[in-house]
């Protein structure tokens, strides 16, 4: 409740007294129109009491001391009769506005409601209107092509009419009759296209003799037209008037006999030379003759159509049918002509096949860019404005543009076309692209005109390239491989015989059969007949020396590369317990540098490194390649080339090297030292040469064999079942080299092991090892090396394990021998420390644990017997106490503690 104004004591009211301060400030709706903020209202509610200060202060001053909130609580009141006010007047505008919309609302109803009535009616009318003038049209078109109808028949009328009459003229025979349009020469055109409508006529009268008169005249003026037109065209021909010549050829075209087309399709036949011509004087066309006449021809022939082909374009109404006569004439009377002609001169069978891939070679080559001719003169003739409307009609025949596909084997058709524009005339020969004219059949260029402009009247198809080049070399195809199976194995005979062939001293070495190690006992072999193993094997070169560059590309096989498997056969012969594969995997042995080095000569050929797998290789990859482009069959006849050259290689060069090798491996009781080194760099170079093989076979037949499974299959099996047989024989070389080094070994243990070696009198005698250590560890470390000299990967692994283990078991037995007193067993343990270190050169770890354990042992024969049971317990559990046993019966003491010792072991 607001206070009374009277004050009861007679003083003045508070509101009377602020009265000038609430009268300061009035609320309005425009304080709030923006965003409310309580604080900035209330400054702005409060600001007038602050306005007033001095005022304020001196009522204070009369007023008590203390604060009185009077006047703020009159300020607030005053606001909150103002707010409600102002509340109050707010609703008041909103229900005027209300009752304003709804009013305007039913308004807008009614409007839009008397205008879509006005809508329909319309859009009825505009029906009945769209009707009407439908039918109008309708009408009009009827009548338009009613008209047109009639005013067809009529010009077909009169045309009929004069075409008979003409031809009544014509079967007269007098020529004065005949219409004055034929004996003006100034109207010739005219009168060829009256005499073909006459000629089309006669041909569909059936009036036997009678009309036989008109037939005969209505021909020999129709000739007589041509002619005089054709005397016309050679002569602006000979005068380059192409724009003459268009106009003449468009009426000559369109006779029936197309003299015009064969006129000058026989102009540009006569300026290639004919192949009698061109091979008249050469009874033989060698390879290097033929390659020189054959470019020489189609570079001839591919200018001609080059400066034929930009006539053509520009003249004929019909340039796809005279560029398809012209190509057909050039591959019919010049192409194949000349071909069959070079091949047939040749007997040899070398020759033969070398011309024969030669002429596919450069026929293919040539119709690649007699395809790109043909394209460009088709594309530059439907692009020539004004030579066709706009449904694409060339001269009223209708067609489509042309396109050429390029596309072999793994080749694209992005950028088809633009990939031969480099290969017309002027292009040399080595910048060819290979891709598309050294594939043959199966990989090479699939040049067909894919789309060329639609068969004419006559029904014939368009030029196809492949199929001409094809169909011209399918007679020579039945005869091929077995002509090409002739050439590889006389090559590759002839390159193994070269590599093997025996002088004088090593043919009577030969027959000699008292030098060979084998039939008599102790011998070494001839040093000059393994030097020729090794030099036909190509296997004298110095070990690390760089490999040749290979003639096939053939990358250079890393012994640490196992990506090449040759042969899945797991193979054991003379005690080896791991495999001997040509599939050399990687090692995880280091030994020297030369561990994983084969051997290569970088001899240059005539020297003593003859490289025979690269040449027949190579040979194998020429008669590949010359099958995948002339053979029947690519996958059957590459099965069958590559088979003929691995036969000669394995049994003609491999065996045959392998034989002589044999015939001087050690023998098994040597008396003096064996040389395993030969045979060992004989199996490493045998290895590297099958590496090559099976390389090349991945690489260059595996391709090849894709379409045929069967094929691929029968191959690998076949390579397998032939690399068996050799890998058997190495391994049984491979035992025979271990047995006579390791007799030898215990040869030299026996002959220089002293009985007091291991009870020496003096304290200073057990500071070395033995002499016959020295000298059988040195010799087993020559071993390793020439090991690690010549096998690569898992079969050097499997080569030094073994010896490794059989060099163990030989020095046991060897130490079993001797009695080893207290001093001795010192020297025993330096022994086996020597030996020990030679076989860590091995790198064996199975190698390593054995004679970590000998060594073990050998502590046994020093120790007391009252600790050897704590030495076996630590270090020797893993071993068989009846081993340790039988080891501890070489103590001099041990006749006196047999039974302590026993006891130990619990024995």
């Amino acid at each position: 409740p607001v206070p009374s104004m009277a004050d009861p004591r007679g003083r003045t009211s508070p509101s009377t007294q602020y009265a000038s301060v609430l009268s300061t400030y009035d609320l309005s709706l425009d304080d709030f129109q923006h965003a409310f903020d309580p604080k900035i209202f209330i400054q702005k509610l409060t600001s007038p009491l602050f306005g007033f200060d001095e005022e304020v202060k001196q009522i204070e001053r009369n007023a008590d001391k203390k604060f009185d909130p009077r006047p703020y609580q009159l300020l607030f009141e005053n606001a909150i009769d103002q707010l409600y006010a102002l509340r109050k007047k707010v609703d008041d505008d909103i229900r005027v506005l209300i009752a304003d919309t709804k009013l305007a609302e039913s308004v807008h109803k009614n409007q839009l409601k008397e205008l879509n009535n006005k809508f329909h009616v319309i859009r009825k009318k505009f029906q009945h209107l769209d009707q009407r003038i439908s039918k109008v049209s309708h009408t009009a078109v009827r009548t338009g092509q009613q008209l047109e109808a009639v005013e067809h028949n009529r010009n077909k009328t009169i045309a009929g009419k004069k075409m008979i009459r003409q031809f009544l003229d014509f079967n007269t025979g007098d020529k004065s009759k005949f219409d004055g349009i034929f004996r003006d020469p100034t109207q010739l055109k005219a009168a060829a296209r009256q005499i073909q409508q006459l000629q089309l006529y006669a041909g569909q009268f059936r009036g036997g003799d009678k009309t036989k008169t008109a037939k005969e005249n209505i021909q020999k003026t129709a000739e007589e037209i041509e002619n005089q037109l054709l005397d016309r065209f050679k002569a602006e021909m000979m005068q380059n008037n192409h724009s003459r010549m268009k106009e003449l050829a468009q009426t000559l075209c369109e006779f029936q006999s197309q003299k015009v087309v064969t006129m000058y399709v026989n102009r540009v036949i006569s300026k290639i030379p004919e192949a009698e011509m061109e091979l008249k004087s050469l009874s033989i066309v060698n390879h290097p003759v033929f390659k020189d006449k054959a470019k020489m021809f189609f570079d001839r022939i591919i200018s001609e159509c080059k400066l034929a082909f930009n006539v053509i374009a520009r003249v004929f109404p019909n340039p796809s049918e005279v560029c398809k006569e012209i190509l057909s004439n050039i591959f019919d009377n010049r192409i194949e002509k000349f071909v069959h002609g070079a091949v047939q001169r040749n007997s040899d069978v070398g020759d033969f096949l070398l011309v024969l891939e030669e002429a596919h070679l450069q026929t293919d080559r040539a119709a690649v860019q007699l395809a790109a001719l043909q394209q460009d003169l088709l594309t530059r003739t439907l692009e020539n404005d004004g030579d066709f409307d706009q449904t694409g009609s060339l001269f009223g025949i209708s067609g489509r543009i042309p396109t050429v596909s390029f596309l072999g084997r793994g080749a694209s058709s992005k950028g088809a076309y633009s990939g031969f524009r480099g290969l017309l005339i002027g292009t040399n020969e080595g910048d060819t692209n290979k891709d598309l004219v050294g594939g043959g059949r199966g990989a090479g260029p699939n040049y067909d005109v894919q789309g060329s402009l639609a068969p004419n009247a006559d029904g014939k198809e368009d030029f196809k390239f492949k199929e001409r080049v094809e169909t011209m070399f399918d007679g020579y195809r039945d005869g091929y491989l077995q002509k090409e199976l002739e050439l590889l194995k006389r090559d590759c005979e002839r390159i193994i015989q070269k590599a093997i062939l025996l002088d004088e001293k090593q043919r009577d070495e030969l027959n000699d059969k008292s030098l060979f190690g084998r039939r008599k006992k102790g011998a070494k072999g001839s040093r000059a007949l393994k030097q020729w193993v090794l030099s036909a094997l190509d296997a004298t070169a110095v070990a690390g020396s760089p490999p040749s560059p290979s003639m096939l590309g053939i990358r250079h096989i890393d012994p640490r590369d196992n990506s090449v498997a040759a042969s899945s056969s797991h193979l054991s012969s003379a005690g080896m317990k791991k495999q001997f594969s040509f599939a050399s995997a990687s090692s995880t042995n280091v030994m020297a540098n030369s561990r994983n080095t084969p051997f290569y000569t970088d001899e240059n050929d005539g020297g003593q490194g003859f490289r025979v797998t690269e040449r027949v290789l190579t040979t194998l990859t020429r008669a590949l390649s010359r099958a995948e482009r002339i053979g029947r069959g690519i996958p059957k006849s590459c099965a069958r080339l590559t088979k003929a050259a691995w036969d000669l290689l394995l049994s003609k060069y491999i065996s045959t090297a392998l034989d002589l090798a044999e015939q001087v491996l050690p023998d098994d009781d040597p008396k003096e030292d064996p040389d395993t080194r030969f045979f060992l760099r004989t199996v490493g170079a045998i290895n590297f040469i099958v590496r090559q093989m099976t390389d090349h076979y991945s690489k260059f037949v595996v391709p090849r064999l894709e379409a045929d499974p069967n094929e691929k299959s029968r191959g690998a099996n076949a390579n397998r079942a032939g690399l068996r047989g050799i890998e058997n024989r190495l391994v049984l070389g491979l035992g025979l080299c271990q047995n006579a080094a390791l007799k030898y070994a215990e040869k030299m243990f026996n002959k220089l092991q002293r009985p007091g070696d291991f009870k020496p009198k003096d304290e200073m005698d057990c500071f070395d090892s033995t002499e016959a250590c020295h000298q059988v560890s040195a010799f087993m470390a020559i071993q390793g090396e020439a090991a690690v000299e010549s096998l690569q990967g898992r079969n050097l692994d499997a080569y030094l394990a073994e010896l490794g283990r059989r060099f163990h078991s030989l020095v046991v037995t060897h130490l079993r021998k001797y009695q080893v007193s207290a001093l001795g067993a010192m020297v025993v343990s330096l022994d086996v420390k020597r030996f020990q270190d030679i076989m860590q050169e091995f790198h064996i770890e199975e190698v390593n644990q054995m004679f970590t354990i000998l060594r073990d042992m050998s502590s046994l024969l020093l120790l007391p017997v009252e600790q050897l049971g704590m030495v076996v317990q630590q270090r020797l559990a893993s071993v068989p106490k009846e081993d340790i046993h039988e080891f501890l019966k070489c103590r001099v003491d041990y006749g006196k503690k047999r039974i302590e010792i026993l006891s130990l072991l619990n024995l």
